[in-house]
């Protein structure tokens, strides 16, 4: 069974999107989770009230999680370079579905015993 890839699009000048390297897909579960942003008060009798601000929920950062990831240009290479340069990313999985943000960190585990071997574990934070 061959490999499925994501592809990855870099945000340029003028809101365009323009195609770049393309991810392999993660090989652990990705959990697609919101947060509400409403607040909880006490209000002077004593009961609860909620703040429900205009922006009503966030998006979860998404953790992807890869095995044994070598090669000549590795994933950790790919997503140290999109950190470095600050890069803004809309990610498109093999639903349709997009993923629009920044990597915040990259943690590749060097594996002993195997030649420039990695797992590598990095966190996705979804801006929009």
């Amino acid at each position: 069974m061959s490999r499925s890839y994501w592809s990855v699009e870099i945000r340029e000048s003028g809101n365009t999107w323009v195609a770049t390297t393309s991810l392999p897909r993660p090989n652990d579960n990705l959990t697609l989770g919101l947060t509400s942003n409403q607040n909880t008060i006490k209000l002077a009798d004593g009961s609860k009230g909620s703040i429900i601000p205009e922006t009503k929920y966030l998006k979860n950062n998404l953790d992807f999680i890869w095995y044994e990831d070598t090669g000549g240009t590795s994933i950790k290479d790919v997503i140290e370079a999109w950190i470095v340069d600050g890069d803004y990313l809309r990610i498109t999985d093999h639903n349709s579905n997009t993923y629009i943000g920044r990597f915040l960190s990259v943690n590749p585990v060097w594996l002993v015993g195997k030649e420039d071997s990695y797992n590598i574990s990095a966190i996705f934070e979804q801006l929009e």
